[in-house]
């Protein structure tokens, strides 16, 4: 049994390394700046970490609470805005849709 998990573990290794597309992760460790490389396409993920600093959440019209944009009460008026941008102006979390509440 444990022979066989053991050669299941290395086919699935040699086909990752040699079957799946390349993936290279650089990282400049002055500006801790993390950049993924795959198919050619480059992505910075420290843009996604800043993104989640201060996420998107929804206000309305007329009301004082922000929402995710799932949120039911988002029926009539949907406004897209900053999660500190929200807080800023006084506006406090759904108690519905639970969205985020720190930065």
């Amino acid at each position: 049994m444990r022979k066989a998990l053991i050669f299941q573990f290395l086919f699935l290794i040699i086909g990752v390394v040699f079957f799946s597309p390349a993936i290279s992760i650089e990282q400049e460790r002055n500006d801790n700046i993390v950049i993924l490389s795959h198919n050619n396409e480059t992505f910075n993920l420290n843009s996604a970490k800043e993104e989640n600093k201060d996420p998107y959440v929804y206000i309305t019209k007329t009301g004082k609470k922000y929402h995710r944009e799932t949120c039911s009460y988002l029926k009539k008026s949907k406004i897209k805005i900053r999660l500190s941008e929200a807080k800023r102006l006084g506006y406090t979390p759904c108690s519905s849709c639970k969205p985020p509440r720190w930065l």
